[in-house]
Order: C-alpha cells, then structure tokens, then sequence
C-alpha cells in the first residue's frame, strides 16, 4: 500500500510511522518507529517485524493508541 501511494502520487510529501504491540507480558508491549519521508526505512522496520508471544492476556491495544497519540511526532 506505502508502495502504491508513494508510484501513483510523486508530488506528495508522505511521511510514515508504525505503532506494532502484543499482550501486556510479552517480549514488548509497543514497539514503534517515528514519522520519516523514507519509506524503505519504514518498510524495513515493518518487514523486521514478527507474530509472537499472545494468548495469555489481552493485546495491549490501549498502549499502542497511547504511544501513537502522545509519542510520534
């Protein structure tokens, strides 16, 4: 999707960031990468990235909101 919108829309200044989280306990509960305009940068953070840990507690999607809201700038 970053892709697509980066190809079809080259006069735009797109800036990304991530917010990924798991469950309250696990190896993390957020782990975050700030806003950037280089998209490969982003998408190494996201392909770096993998599905773990759950199952015992519910994902901390109040952390994530939290992080995204009052750490990215």
């Amino acid at each position: 999707v970053i892709q697509r919108v980066e190809q079809t829309n080259a006069v735009l200044d797109i800036a990304t960031s991530t917010v990924f989280y798991r469950d309250e306990g696990d190896e993390y509960v957020t782990k975050l990468s700030d806003f950037t305009n280089d998209i490969k940068a982003t998408l190494t953070f996201i392909n770096e990235q993998s599905a773990g840990g759950g199952g015992g507690c519910p994902e901390a999607v109040h952390s994530a909101l939290d992080r995204a809201l009052d750490v990215l700038q």
